[in-house]
């Protein structure tokens, strides 16, 4: 599959994980891929499995592996869209006490002011500009 198709049907596969068992087909299929710009969305989905147990440990367990790794990627490539996004994501989601929220406004700006240029394609460009504008 061409990096761009691929990227474009994780991207999609990504919006659709509003199940627990889509989430885990969802982390099955991407957990051994080696694609540096499709991790982000892994680690994302890592951290929303916290949804979806009831135990306060694994929650916290789920959430901070997830937000770990992803910290560690934005930090090895901080102009990668995907990572800001999904960050900017997962931030206006998370509960204020795990006080995750601190790139929020960083990270949309990011996105409005180099998704133009950058090769994500165009109907992931609109998505992710739609589903920033959603955040509050």
């Amino acid at each position: 599959m061409e990096q761009d198709n691929y990227m474009m049907v994780l991207r999609s596969e990504f919006h659709n994980t509003n199940t627990e068992s889509k989430l885990t087909a969802f982390l099955t299929k991407y957990k051994n891929d080696v694609r540096v710009d499709g991790k982000p969305y892994l680690y994302c989905g890592i951290m929303q499995m916290a949804n979806f147990t009831m135990n306060p440990y694994k929650k916290l367990d789920y959430f901070n592996k997830g937000k770990q790794a992803l910290e560690t990627h934005i930090s090895k490539y901080p102009q990668q869209i995907d990572a800001r996004y999904v960050r900017a994501l997962i931030q206006s989601k998370a509960p204020k006490i795990l006080n995750y929220y601190q790139n929020i406004q960083a990270d949309i700006s990011f996105i409005k002011k180099n998704i133009q240029e950058s090769d994500v394609d165009e109907k992931s460009k609109s998505t992710m500009l739609y589903q920033i504008g959603l955040i509050k």
